[in-house]
């Protein structure tokens, strides 16, 4: 039987925006390439309450959107890089 009281998991996840990814030489070309898709994927659009996550709905920048960016501005990617295809 499912429980109804807890929350969640997306409301338990900790804010990406605030993840010390330590040192940027960890970052694998591997990590890049998915940070990069996963940006593009969870790129934005415009609805009538706000901002949203074309991919999973949510208001944008999702969890996914911003896991991406922080990975690639730990790559030493600049905004425009970010916000090519």
């Amino acid at each position: 039987m499912w429980e109804t009281d807890r929350a969640p998991l997306v409301e338990s996840t900790p804010d990406l925006d605030v993840v010390d990814l330590g040192p940027t030489s960890n970052l694998m070309e591997f990590d890049i390439e998915l940070a990069s898709r996963t940006v593009w994927l969870h790129s934005e659009m415009l609805a009538p309450d706000g901002p949203r996550c074309v991919s999973c709905g949510g208001a944008h920048p999702c969890r996914w959107a911003r896991w991406g960016r922080v990975v690639l501005m730990g790559g030493g990617w600049s905004d425009v890089e970010m916000a090519r295809p």
